[in-house]
């Protein structure tokens, strides 16, 4: 599981159970707190009512409710229309009771059956009467709260004595139509609440994750031999890690590159050096034998070939050292190319006279050609050593009488450099790694190897400037090497 999906799960996760808490903590406390409310309108009621029997003057307020009961009645018989956020309230859903000093019932908005009972015992009568706080939630059936009916008193007065009580009753079902519409209204918030909320964690996963991202991806490229810009990761902690992973990686890749290299550039040199050191022991025996001994000196034959084997096995090693610093330097370059837009034409001439000496010398005739109005894009330098590693390769593979081209064209959407020689072509073991450092093939009639580099520097070339190096044998023999580098055909106006 990557650290982005991590790191998005774990705040949803976190964001999902706080969400779930205080939604579950809201909805737990949404009863009591409308039950509270209907309680403390109720507080009013009931006194207000109260008061309307201590000044009604009848004998009979106190006995029957008097004027309150012709109220209560008129009120039960009215039509009421009113909508409270959503909910339609048709009817009066408040009573009430009169009871006497004594808790006897004198009057009972709902149930005339009750006047006449004993309702001292109820907690609104009994407190009222003892001039506390009276109130009660009496449940009509067992276990079931829906059915809890809330009863709230306030003391009649005459006096300055309590004379009776007056309590207003009210069903806690009441609410539920208002709860429900409030539960609803809150899960709706927190859905939302929620899904804000993860688009908003992914959002700042993304931010945080993005620059792991990028030193993730650019530390796998590192892992596979290739050798990126370090990523711009802003400023903080992960951009210091990615600095020193990038010093770190440099560091090591710099030990094993030259590791590398020194055992690679060894091994070549072995053989020029044993050839050099075997043609000078014999021409230093031979310097060192007295006048009596001439009649055995070396012949002059052999030491001009044993001077020549050593010129041309010196000359080997500087092409290979020359060679491997221009690899090398091509490899750890560290700065931008220096691009500019150049002519075909002027490169084709160049080749062909720097490569007319060896092309006299071995008796091959060299074609070179361009479409016209083709021009390169990227360093001129390296485009032209690429150009001419492909050239001197085919020469040194291509038999004496025999035809080397290089044509220039557009191939692809960019500028095809393709070089074929009508030598032996390559041996199917060898496709895959021509390119590589120091792989080379032997030529067919002297046997000699060259170093191993030229068309490494080539394959490099076109990897930085984005292009492509191809190499294979061709349907009608020979082989065939093609660079494709950027570069456009001039429109002519």
């Amino acid at each position: 599981m990557s650290l982005r999906l991590k790191l998005a799960l774990a705040v949803a996760l976190v964001t999902a159970l706080g969400m779930w808490l205080l939604t579950d903590q809201l909805l737990r406390g949404l009863r009591q707190r409308y039950q509270e409310a209907t309680e403390e309108a109720m507080v009013d009621t009931a006194n207000l009512l109260a008061v309307a029997v201590e000044q009604d003057g009848s004998a009979n307020g106190l006995a029957d409710g008097g004027r309150l009961a012709a109220i209560f009645a008129d009120a039960q018989a009215r039509h009421v229309t009113a909508r409270i956020y959503g909910h339609r309230k048709d009817r009066l859903e408040l009573g009430a009771y009169l009871t006497d000093a004594k808790g006897i019932v004198h009057w009972h908005s709902a149930d005339p059956t009750q006047v006449g009972r004993d309702y001292g015992r109820w907690n609104d009568v009994l407190r009222t009467l003892r001039g506390e706080y009276g109130a009660r939630a009496s449940r009509l059936v067992a276990g079931d709260p829906d059915s809890a009916v809330l009863h709230v008193a306030a003391p009649v007065r005459r006096a300055g004595r309590i004379v009776g009580v007056l309590s207003v009753f009210k069903a806690a079902g009441s609410t539920i139509p208002l709860e429900t519409a409030a539960r609803t209204a809150a899960i709706s918030a927190g859905v939302v609440v929620a899904c804000a909320s993860a688009i908003l964690a992914a959002l700042i996963t993304w931010w945080i994750s993005w620059p792991v991202g990028r030193l993730r991806r650019w530390s796998r490229e590192v892992a596979a031999g290739n050798r990126p810009l370090p990523p711009r990761l802003g400023s903080g902690e992960i951009a210091e890690v990615g600095a020193d992973l990038a010093r770190l990686a440099a560091e090591v890749d710099g030990r094993a590159y030259i590791q590398s290299y020194i055992q690679n550039l060894t091994h070549e040199i072995k053989g020029p050096l044993a050839a050099i050191r075997a043609a000078g022991e014999l021409l230093a025996e031979d310097a060192g034998r007295s006048p009596a001994e001439t009649a055995v000196r070396m012949p002059d034959e052999d030491r001009r070939r044993f001077a020549a084997n050593v010129l041309a096995e010196s000359c080997r090693i500087q092409g290979l050292v020359e060679a491997l610093l221009t690899l090398a330097a091509l490899e750890r370059r560290d700065r931008p190319l220096d691009a500019s837009e150049f002519s075909v034409d002027a490169l084709v001439d160049d080749l062909r006279s720097t490569n007319a000496p060896q092309v006299e010398l071995n008796r091959i005739r060299l074609e070179i050609s361009s479409a016209p109005g083709l021009l390169l894009v990227g360093d001129h330098f390296l485009i032209r050593l690429a150009c001419d590693n492909l050239l001197r390769n085919a020469l040194g593979f291509a038999p004496a009488e025999s035809i080397v081209t290089c044509v220039f064209s557009v191939a692809e959407g960019r500028i095809a450099c393709t070089v074929r020689d009508h030598g032996p072509g390559i041996p199917v073991f060898a496709l895959d790694r021509l390119g590589e450092r120091f792989f080379a093939l032997a030529h067919p009639l002297t046997g000699r190897k060259g170093s191993g580099l030229g068309l490494a520097i080539v394959r490099e070339v076109a990897n930085q400037h984005g292009g492509q190096f191809l190499i294979g044998n061709h349907p009608d023999g020979g082989a065939e090497a093609r660079i494709l580098l950027p570069g456009r055909l001039a429109i002519s106006r």
